[in-house]
């Protein structure tokens, strides 16, 4: 009997949700994250970013039961650290202030956004930079003046990640 083999040449794969990486509930075939403590409680990309490339996430913030809406929503590193919760290891932008967070340091805040929110996280892996669009228009760095740099070192890899907060 002859053997046959073929190489996997997969293309236009998408990343979901990580069930093996997060505290968070997860529903809709990994595409939504609920969070069921009070802290920031991370849910990563299934597909580390390449080291190379341009790469965009998208992630809506759904506000639904009207009382919060907080969330990260963005880049988080993986290494040598078990962290699930919280805001080091990340950059990213609250969901709910609009604080822009690189490593627990708050960057620059532009503003509260809308109580539903589509987020679209662009990097550049050869630039090693961030841009964060909130409904299609251009929130960070565009004339913040801050640096979008991202810099997270020591990292195994890069994940896009949404982080909800447990009363949101």
């Amino acid at each position: 009997m002859a053997l046959t083999q073929s190489s996997d040449t997969c293309t236009d794969n998408a990343a979901i949700l990580s069930p093996l990486w997060t505290d968070t509930t997860l529903s809709n075939g990994n595409l939504k994250a609920v969070a069921t403590g009070n802290s920031y409680q991370w849910a990563i990309s299934t597909i580390a970013i390449p080291d190379s490339g341009k790469w965009t996430f998208e992630a809506q913030s759904s506000n639904i039961d009207g009382s919060s809406k907080y969330g990260y929503v963005g880049l988080c590193q993986m290494g040598n650290h078990n962290a699930k919760t919280g805001n080091n290891y990340i950059y990213g932008i609250n969901a709910g202030t609009g604080e822009v967070v690189k490593n627990a340091s708050a960057l620059v805040d532009v503003g509260s956004p809308a109580g539903t929110s589509l987020w679209r996280i662009e990097y550049d892996a050869d630039a090693d930079t961030i841009k964060i669009f909130d409904d299609g228009a251009e929130v960070f760095p565009a004339s913040t003046g801050v640096s979008n740099t991202v810099g997270l070192t020591g990292q195994n890899s890069l994940h896009f990640f949404v982080a909800p907060y447990g009363s949101g």
